[in-house]
């Protein structure tokens, strides 16, 4: 065997040594790859979770003693005036409970958000923009606290919902006596 020959073989043994070097490198960085996404996956969920409990938790706080749940249900149930500290507590409590959703909002642009979540923090807007207090909260008070895309995304949400409370009560008008038949109504249901 020749120099030239054993030459050439060492160096058909380099390249065979690269590729396979090349091919477990290759095989690490898609195991490190898929090891990446679950742990991604797995930081979105707790997020998520998190974010939720966070949002659950304050809305059980403002009932946790009954006090507080005589307060809440006056605020948002009754269209008793409230006090001036009564105006502060209430504002603060949207605004917590508003600026959870916001976070929530951010991180599903972010992608860190997991959607079907996120579509119950929106559900939970439309149910507390059915409340009127709530309605007149967000146009002369909290709109102001948060970020454009998110006021858009509320605006949204309050119009739709104030729309389908409009059409249930047209709906509901229809199936009466018939003395409300031929009456339309406003963008607040009033009889026009």
């Amino acid at each position: 065997m020749t120099l030239e020959n054993i030459y050439y073989i060492g160096q058909t043994i380099a390249v065979i040594a690269l590729i396979i070097s090349l091919i477990f490198v290759g095989i690490q960085v898609r195991q490190s790859k898929q090891q990446t996404e679950q742990a991604n996956r797995l930081a979105k969920a707790q997020l998520s979770e998190a974010t939720w409990i966070a949002i659950g938790n304050f809305q059980v706080d403002w009932y946790s003693t009954p006090e507080r749940s005589k307060f809440m249900a006056r605020a948002l149930l009754s269209e008793a005036p409230l006090e001036d500290h009564e105006k502060l507590r209430f504002n603060i409590n949207l605004t917590t409970l508003f600026s959870a959703i916001e976070l929530s909002a951010t991180l599903k642009e972010q992608d860190l958000f997991n959607e079907a979540l996120y579509g119950r923090n929106e559900r939970t807007i439309a149910a507390y923009f059915k409340v009127p207090r709530v309605q007149k909260w967000w146009t002369n008070v909290g709109r102001q606290y948060f970020t454009s895309p998110f006021r858009d995304t509320v605006d949204d949400i309050a119009r739709q919902t104030q729309r389908a409370s409009v059409e249930k009560l047209v709906a509901k008008a229809g199936q009466g006596d018939g003395a409300d038949q031929g009456r339309s109504f406003d963008s607040e249901g009033n009889s026009a």
